[in-house]
């Protein structure tokens, strides 16, 4: 039984199952909201999604197109969500930071 848990214990810590955490910047994963103006359609999402992904450390985007809303899961030693609303603008959306 003990192997067995050993065995366990030894595929999670190789298989580079990242830390999560809250606060932006720290070691892991973190999400933020943007408000995301002008998408339209699901061309506009994938475009949303397209300019997002161009940058490093982002794990997951979720679209909202009814409420004007973009999720993005993201490491913030890698990325930044200004770097995400700029990299919207320049996509041509109109985006801004969570208050």
């Amino acid at each position: 039984m003990r192997l067995i848990a050993t065995v366990v214990l030894a595929l999670v810590i190789f298989a580079g199952i990242p830390p999560v955490q809250g606060e932006e910047g720290k070691t892991g994963l973190t999400s933020v909201a943007l408000t995301v103006h002008g998408m339209m359609c699901s061309s506009c999402q994938k475009s949303v999604e397209k300019a997002l992904f161009k940058l490093e450390g982002i794990t997951d985007v979720k679209v909202d197109m009814k409420k004007n809303l973009v999720e993005v899961r993201y490491d913030g030693k890698k990325a930044t969500p200004r770097q995400m609303v700029e990299a919207l603008e320049k996509a041509g959306f109109r985006s801004k930071l969570p208050n």
